[in-house]
């Protein structure tokens, strides 16, 4: 495993990758570089991984295959928003807040209720809402949490909102 810090606008990101695939860092710093991602970075540390799984916990994960321009800007945020939610103190409260909405659904779960409202938001204000579809439609995982965060989101949004406003960009 090797380690390198590099720069994502003023953001510094320390990657962890495979010695055998160089390469993986390039294309990971080329697809998200351009983009103005620094608000929705919570964590400093990833891996990219030719076998994990993508995950954001105990160190946010990206398996290499979700390293294309469509995937990785949506799994890059969706675990970072996983990270917004473990370092605020009203988590608990939103999330108990999202059980009670919800209660009639428990096919839903209120952590990623909140990570994906939160997850396309950031996708919107970064490609639009058009893009956001499209590129939520290729997630096989939460199907009913991203239906309710592109189609009706107001209940989530309204559990949401105490985060606080530059929060929830």
């Amino acid at each position: 495993m090797a380690i390198c810090f590099k720069r994502i606008g003023n953001t510094v990101i320390e990657l962890r990758h495979d010695k055998q695939h160089p390469e993986i860092v390039s294309e990971f710093l080329g697809i998200l570089s351009p983009l103005p991602i620094e608000p929705y970075i919570h964590t400093h540390r990833v891996v990219l991984s030719p076998s994990m799984p993508s995950h954001s916990h105990p160190m946010l994960t990206i398996h290499e295959t979700h390293v294309t321009s469509e995937l990785l800007p949506a799994v890059f945020v969706h675990e970072q928003m996983h990270w917004r939610l473990t370092q605020s103190q009203k988590t608990p409260a939103i999330l108990g807040s999202l059980t009670r909405a919800f209660m009639t659904r428990p096919d839903l779960d209120p952590v990623h209720l909140a990570v994906c409202q939160l997850e396309v938001r950031a996708l919107t204000t970064l490609f639009g809402r058009d893009a956001v579809r499209r590129i939520v439609g290729q997630a096989r995982r939460y199907p009913g949490e991203y239906q309710i965060a592109l189609f009706d989101s107001n209940v989530v949004q309204a559990c949401l909102d105490g985060l606080g406003p530059e929060e929830t960009s």
